[in-house]
């Protein structure tokens, strides 16, 4: 939580997990940003660093401590750099780390700005005015990881990835979808694959179309064969 020292400087504690590869370099690199913008706050950054990644997991079998997430309920924030290296499966480290930590702590969206920069190199024939915030719900769909290997080890193993997506989590979602976009140009476009799924995303199509009767300052359309009424 953030905290008030002596002097009434507002402390904010981030947990820093390097991660593996280049995670930590970056996670390095980010900190001094990290207190700059603080600074200009009136606030100053306390970084605790956690070793958990491909490493952690060679020497413990885990990615991560039983109760990593819970040790990180108390920061104000967690740095992540990245997961993966050789030698360990990918699924070890991703599930027993990035994944987890998203599910126990309740972390579900995913926001990803793309903006073009003047004087910046683009391979677009035409970047000028791009400034997109994707928001991407983090938890469910295949991210559930829901299914198994049935018949494994006959030569005819198979394979179950379900999918799984509920109306709750999909609330969430487009309602800081829609805020975030009220607060830049007012547009906000849906995209799925309810072209060919045909459960899950249907449902995301119908609650965002739902959510967005509570946003009439937002002009919204599904970005792909059809439009919305209003769109």
């Amino acid at each position: 939580m953030t905290e008030l020292d002596t002097a009434g400087v507002r402390t904010i504690r981030v947990a820093v997990i390097g991660g593996d590869g280049i995670g930590p370099e970056v996670t390095a690199a980010t900190l001094p940003v990290l207190g700059a913008a603080a600074a200009l706050d009136g606030a100053v950054v306390a970084a605790e660093q956690f070793d958990w990644g491909g490493d952690h997991y060679l020497r413990t079998g885990r990615a991560m401590p039983e109760d990593g997430a819970e040790r990180l309920r108390g920061f104000d924030g967690v740095l992540f750099g990245a997961v993966g290296r050789p030698g360990v499966p990918d699924h070890e480290l991703i599930w027993g780390l990035i994944l987890s930590l998203r599910q126990q702590l309740g972390l579900a969206l995913n926001l990803r700005p793309a903006q073009f920069w003047p004087g910046a190199r683009s391979p677009l024939a035409r970047p000028e005015g791009i400034d997109l915030l994707i928001v991407r719900e983090n938890t469910e769909g295949e991210y559930v990881g829901a299914g198994g290997v049935a018949h494994a080890g006959t030569g005819n193993d198979l394979g179950i990835e379900v999918a799984l997506h509920s109306r709750g989590v999909i609330e969430r979602a487009a309602h800081h979808a829609f805020t975030l976009a009220g607060q830049r140009r007012g547009q906000l476009c849906l995209v799925t694959k309810s072209n060919a799924m045909r459960y899950g995303y249907p449902l995301w199509d119908q609650v965002v179309h739902e959510v967005a009767e509570s946003y009439p300052e937002v002009t919204s359309r599904r970005c792909s064969w059809t439009r919305w009424p209003r769109g």
